[in-house]
C-alpha cells in the first residue's frame, strides 16, 4: 500500500521536479561517494609536501595541478569533501535534532514553555548567521566539530520556527480532534501524529541546512576560524592560494570553488525538488 502511494505521488510530480530531483540526487551521492571513498579516489596523499613539484599547472599526472606547497589540489579537494559533509552532517543533525524536539513541543502545547523559546529563537535569528557562526566559532576554538557546532547555532531557529509552524497547523486538523476523542493522551497525540508529520519538513530543512554548512564552512575556513592547516577545507585552502591567483596561477583556487559551487547546487536542487514532493504528499 504505502509502495503504491510513494508511486502514485512520484508520478504525480511535474517533469520539471523529476528533473529537479534527479539531477540533484545524482550530484548529491557523487558528493557522497568521494566523501566515503576519498582514499580510494584520491591518486596522492593530500597532506604529502613534494617540493619538487610546487604550482604544477594542470596535467596528466596532476590533473588539478600542485599547490604552493606541492601538494595535490585534486586529493586535497577529493578530501576536502570528506571535511565538508563531515561539518554539515554535524550542523543539521544537532539542528535538525533541536527542531524536532523542541518545534513540536512548543507548537502543539504552547504556553510560556513556547513564548520563552520563541523569544530566545527570535533573538538569535536576528544576527545574521555567518556573523553568528563566526562568533560561537571564535568562543569554541577552531576545529571540524567544533565548527560544526556554530553552523548549527546559526541555523536552529530557522529549524524550530519552521517545524513549529507545521505543528501548529497539525494542531487544527481533524484527525487530531478524532485521535483525542478516541481517547489519546496529549503526548500520544504528539508522538503518533504530530511529530511524524513534521519529519518530511525536516528532511527538506535538512537539505537546506547542508548548503547553508557547506557556504558557512567554507567562509570560516577562508577567514582562518573554521578547521586549521593542514586539512583538507576547500575554503582553507582558497584562503591559502589566492595569493597566487593574481601571478596567473589560478588552479589551487578555482578548483576548490568550482566544487563548492557543484556541492551548493546540487543540494538546493535536491532541496527544491524534496520541498515540492512534501506539497504533493
Amino acid at each position: 500500500m504505502i509502495e503504491m502511494e510513494l508511486r502514485l505521488s512520484w508520478k504525480s510530480l511535474s517533469r520539471r521536479t523529476r528533473v529537479l530531483f534527479s539531477i540533484g540526487l545524482g550530484i548529491s551521492t557523487f558528493f557522497l561517494i568521494c566523501a566515503l571513498f576519498s582514499e580510494w579516489i584520491a591518486p596522492y596523499d593530500p597532506y604529502e609536501v613534494m617540493s619538487n613539484r610546487r604550482l604544477l599547472p594542470p596535467s596528466t599526472e596532476h590533473i588539478m595541478g600542485t599547490d604552493g606547497v606541492g601538494r595535490d589540489v585534486f586529493s586535497r579537494v577529493v578530501y576536502g569533501v570528506r571535511v565538508s559533509l563531515a561539518i554539515a552532517g554535524v550542523a543539521v543533525s544537532i539542528a535538525g535534532g533541536v527542531g524536532i524536539i523542541i518545534g513540536p513541543i512548543c507548537g502543539y502545547f504552547g504556553g510560556i514553555v513556547d513564548r520563552v523559546f520563541s523569544i530566545v529563537m527570535d533573538s538569535l535569528h536576528a544576527f545574521p548567521s555567518l556573523i553568528l557562526a563566526l562568533t560561537i566559532s571564535v568562543f569554541l576554538g577552531p576545529g571540524l566539530i567544533n565548527t560544526g557546532i556554530a553552523i548549527s547555532c546559526s541555523f536552529i531557529p530557522f529549524f524550530f520556527k519552521v517545524i513549529r509552524s507545521v505543528s501548529i497547523t497539525c494542531k487544527g486538523k481533524l484527525f487530531i480532534d478524532s485521535a483525542m476523542v478516541d481517547g489519546g493522551t496529549k503526548l500520544y497525540v504528539l508522538r503518533r501524529h504530530v511529530i511524524p508529520r513534521c519529519l518530511a519538513t525536516t528532511l527538506v530543512l535538512a537539505s537546506m541546512g547542508i548548503v547553508t554548512s557547506i557556504i558557512t564552512a567554507a567562509s570560516l575556513g577562508f577567514l582562518g576560524y573554521g578547521v586549521q592547516p593542514p586539512t583538507a577545507e576547500w575554503g582553507l585552502d582558497i584562503s591559502i592560494a589566492r595569493t597566487t591567483l593574481m601571478s596567473g596561477i589560478w588552479w589551487p583556487t578555482i578548483f576548490p570553488g568550482l566544487f563548492i559551487f557543484i556541492s551548493i547546487c546540487g543540494f538546493d536542487l535536491l532541496s527544491t525538488s524534496l520541498g515540492e514532493i512534501e506539497r504533493k504528499l
